[in-house]
């Protein structure tokens, strides 16, 4: 459908954090190869936040990418 309407409908990718490494290779695979318009991530993974200390170091990692 995308291809069909160009400029109407995005794609975006999921990434399955907080398996950081994982995450890494599907944002790389998800820009190279499915040409996505942007990344998705959820708000909370099991009882943390994303602005919880435990994810800082890895979301940093995810910024560089």
């Amino acid at each position: 459908m995308r291809s069909d309407h160009p400029g109407r409908f995005g794609i975006f990718a999921a990434l399955p954090f907080p398996d950081v490494d994982g995450s890494l290779v599907e944002i790389a695979y998800a820009y190279d190869k499915l040409k996505v318009d942007g990344i998705g991530m959820f708000t909370s993974y099991g009882k943390s936040y994303l602005g919880d200390e435990v994810f800082r170091a890895d979301l940093r990692r995810t910024e560089s990418a």
